[in-house]
């Protein structure tokens, strides 16, 4: 069984990137960059390629719990350390 602190994983989402306005004041938009927002807040985390594959962090999570649930028998504590551009899972067991 996995206990989990109270934190949850940030959320992650792709949006376009503009660099400007147009004569008819409309955004420019590069076909060559995405941004890597958080859609609750609207936070930008970074600016990448648009050869960049976003892997989101909920299904991290999920992935991550299946394999430790499948791995160890007992009790597994799971830890989310939440940063100002990301967050780091970790588990522990006794």
């Amino acid at each position: 069984m996995i206990i989990s602190n109270v934190y949850e994983l940030p959320k992650v989402a792709e949006d376009r990137v503009s660099h400007g306005t147009s004569t008819l004041g409309q955004d420019i938009i590069t076909d060559d960059y995405k941004a890597l927002i958080n859609p609750d807040t609207g936070k930008l985390y970074k600016i990448v390629s648009n050869q960049y594959a976003l892997t989101r962090n909920e299904d991290i999570d999920s992935a991550c719990d299946k394999a430790v649930e499948s791995f160890y028998q007992g009790e597994v504590t799971k830890n989310v350390t939440v940063y100002d551009d990301g967050a780091r899972l970790t588990y522990s067991h006794a």
